[in-house]
């Protein structure tokens, strides 16, 4: 499985204690989501995505202590040392309103200008005010910041969005 198109949602980095506790770095701002006792979560291991059952969690200071069903010992848990946790595969990412979007939903995605195609999302990078598209069209970099004045569509389900022709490219 490729992990690019994963979400992060954790970094372990190193066991606690002798019961198999993994302190772990929250990189979701839906830690009360994606950590719960019963949950699940993917890691990759020499290349082979395992899927962990949540066993148990506690807080410790800015960090997580998580433990999996079935890694009870710190022996067992080695492997996952400096680690990425990532969401499964068709797991419901939530937590987003009505036209709001993950970055990485948008790469790859189609961009149109009054009906013509010109160019694939590459990246969306942070700008001091807002988001900003990066794509090439006729071989140039292209910046679009990602505002409603600009960006006038985005459709997830054939993975396209529209910019205003207002928007010299």
């Amino acid at each position: 499985m490729v992990q690019h198109n994963r979400v992060k949602i954790g970094m372990i980095q190193k066991p606690h204690g002798l019961q198999g506790f993994l302190k772990v770095q929250v990189l979701t701002d839906f830690a009360h989501l994606r950590f719960l006792e019963g949950g699940r979560c993917c890691v990759f291991v020499r290349g082979s995505e395992m899927e962990l059952e949540i066993q148990a969690v506690r807080e410790q200071g800015n960090l997580l202590l998580v433990q999996f069903k079935g890694y009870e010992s710190v022996e067992s848990v080695q492997v996952f040392r400096n680690l990425y946790l990532y969401l499964p595969d068709g797991q419901d990412r939530g937590g987003l309103e009505d036209g709001e979007f993950y970055p990485d939903e948008l790469v790859g995605m189609e961009i149109f200008q009054a009906g013509k195609k010109i160019g694939v999302v590459q990246k969306l990078m942070e700008g001091p005010a807002h988001p900003i598209l990066s794509f090439r069209s006729q071989g140039e970099e292209v910046l679009v910041p990602f505002v409603k004045e600009f960006v006038l569509s985005v459709n997830r389900d054939e993975r396209q969005l529209e910019v205003s022709s207002s928007y010299a490219i």
